[in-house]
């Protein structure tokens, strides 16, 4: 992850998804097994908040200067 993921999540395409491989260690009935997954690392879909024109700024969903 990089700061040029970070900026083109926020101000580029707002359909942007980019994805991570985590390598996890995990115990199942004491044996060790290694895990590789994809997780979801930069999603521009915010469902809490309303983000302003500046696309930096955001405000709660019922907020009082949300018309």
């Amino acid at each position: 992850m990089t700061f040029q993921d970070h900026k083109r999540c926020l101000f580029g395409d707002p359909s942007l998804e980019l994805t991570t491989s985590n390598v996890s260690i995990r115990s199942f009935k004491h044996k060790l097994k290694i895990i590789k997954s994809n997780k979801l690392t930069y999603n521009s879909f915010d469902d809490k908040r309303v983000i302003l024109e500046d696309k930096v700024h955001t405000l709660a969903y019922g907020h009082y200067r949300i018309e």
